[in-house]
């Protein structure tokens, strides 16, 4: 008898810890989001969008979407950047285990010509 007590009292407390690690263990959460030309809302493929900071980032596919997974909880800016295009920083809120969704427009680069 009081070994199935040890034995249900042993479970119970490895379920409960297997439950908290894993509420208590988000410390990540997902950011989703578009980028397109500022001028006339096409999408960009393969712009680069990054968390400042970190390694951790995507690149657009052929719709200009991105999906960063495992982004670091908390405020965090996220750089986006094409080639030909001003790069642009946009500020989020990452909430831990949830999801963000962002709307990026990038405007070209001016080039002043140099002279001769």
């Amino acid at each position: 008898m009081w070994d199935m007590k040890r034995f249900c009292l042993v479970m119970l407390g490895l379920l409960w810890l297997g439950t908290a690690s894993e509420v208590l263990g988000q410390r990540t959460g997902r950011i989703t989001g578009v980028v397109v030309d500022a001028s006339n809302g096409m999408p960009l493929p393969g712009a680069n969008v990054l968390v400042a900071g970190t390694t951790v980032g995507a690149a657009t596919d052929l719709e200009g979407k991105f999906i960063i997974l495992n982004a670091p909880a908390g405020p965090q800016t996220l750089v986006i950047s094409y080639i030909g295009y001003q790069r642009k920083e946009v500020p989020v809120e990452v909430v831990p285990g949830g999801e963000v969704s962002v709307e990026v427009a990038l405007q070209w680069a001016v080039s002043k010509p140099e002279r001769l």
